[in-house]
């Protein structure tokens, strides 16, 4: 108990120290600039190649798909019909997987019932409202969150990338992807959290996790986030909500038990290794980048992870790390059918491109400004740790 409560209130001064930094890559050594430079440049020309392959890949991959197995939206729309029509989630979910050749085990292959439960009770074009306005309240926090590190001009373009890669919520279906409801609702997540006022956001990130699992990687960044500020009630709040989560699978996972046959599809598992080119091909995929010339789509793919660097602050350091980690995280176990998990960032991630050009601008500064007696590089006042 004791180390516990210490833990919970062992602020680490590093975070505080970067928080307070206004432009972090400006305060780079010279030769850490230009690696920095050399391997995002390293990163594009290679991402090129990798989102050009994977592009033809998807294509091969659409074009064998069996004729024998539905599509995602056209399975949940049925689950949704008969859980609708008064037959039990579970049931309706695991015999439509089945009938459609989808696998039911292991038991995460089977989606939490949120979205079911809420059609079944306002409908799905009741879906497309809340998405909607979701979107609409997510844009205006972004916009607040951003108003004391980013200029006006950047706010615009940040606001202006989350409404154009957020199309999904003016879709009619789109209440039956789990993977943009749960995205949106983390992006709202991070753009309303205030660290005066935490629970709004905590409310949203809690929805997002009832409906995905996949929004688990940021609610334990969160609270990794909370212990390392020594912030002990926020920490508790989201290890609770954790917590919760934790219980809720326990009975998600007993109840698919029950309705499992013991023929039933084994899914092949999650160790892909696709590579981190993997996320960046499936932003342009699902984005409007798919419109562009493979190349350019790729590096504006990338660049979203310079701008959140370069921006600084907490929610520069929590972007970079929360989006960098779920890249990681396809690259290591999605499979090619699991392009879609990249909607869960897909809102939030473009809008670092709005922070490139000073990103890039601060590498330059610190490759090209003059050295300081004794060997230290000078940093512009405007650089300077915030009082």
């Amino acid at each position: 108990m004791g180390l516990t409560h210490s833990v919970l209130n062992l602020p680490f001064p590093w975070l505080k120290r970067w928080e307070a930094l206004q432009r972090p890559l400006l305060h780079l050594p010279r030769w850490g600039a230009a690696a920095v430079l050399i391997l995002g440049i390293a990163a594009c020309v290679y991402l090129a190649q990798g989102t050009l392959q994977q592009r033809m890949h998807e294509e091969t991959r659409q074009a064998a798909r069996s004729d024998e197995q539905i599509g995602d939206g056209d399975l949940y729309e049925a689950i949704n019909e008969r859980v609708a029509a008064g037959e039990g989630y579970y049931e309706a979910a695991l015999a439509e997987q089945r009938a459609n050749n989808y696998p039911t085990r292991p038991f995460v292959t089977v989606r939490p019932p949120t979205l079911a439960w809420g059609t079944s009770l306002w409908g799905l074009e009741t879906w497309r409202f809340i998405m909607i306005g979701v979107l609409i309240v997510t844009i205006l926090g972004w916009v607040g969150a951003l108003s004391a590190r980013a200029s006006m001009p950047e706010r615009i373009i940040a606001a202006l990338l989350i409404f154009l890669f957020s199309a999904g919520a003016f879709y009619s279906r789109g209440g039956l992807f789990h993977e943009l409801v749960s995205g949106l609702f983390i992006a709202l997540a991070m753009g309303i959290y205030r660290p005066h006022r935490w629970w709004p956001s905590l409310i949203a990130a809690a929805i997002a996790l009832s409906i995905r699992e996949l929004a688990l990687p940021f609610m334990l960044l969160w609270a990794a986030f909370a212990l390392c500020e020594g912030k002990r009630r926020e920490a508790m709040a989201v290890i609770l909500v954790i917590m919760l989560f934790g219980i809720g699978m326990i009975f998600h996972a007993q109840a698919v038990f029950t309705h499992q046959l013991p023929g039933d599809i084994v899914s092949p598992g999650w160790d892909a290794f696709r590579g981190m080119s993997f996320f960046f091909a499936t932003i342009v995929q699902f984005s409007p980048l798919k419109a562009l010339n493979s190349t350019i789509a790729a590096v504006l793919a990338f660049l979203p992870m310079i701008g959140w660097l370069g921006l600084g602050g907490r929610l520069g350091l929590f972007a970079t790390l929360f989006f960098s980690g779920y890249a990681l995280m396809m690259a290591l176990f999605a499979r090619d059918q699991n392009t879609y998990w990249v909607m869960i960032v897909m809102s939030a991630y473009p809008a670092g491109l709005a922070f490139v050009p000073r990103a890039v601008a601060d590498l330059l500064r610190a490759i090209i400004r003059p050295v300081a007696a004794g060997g230290a590089a000078s940093v512009p006042p405007s650089a300077q740790l915030r009082p």
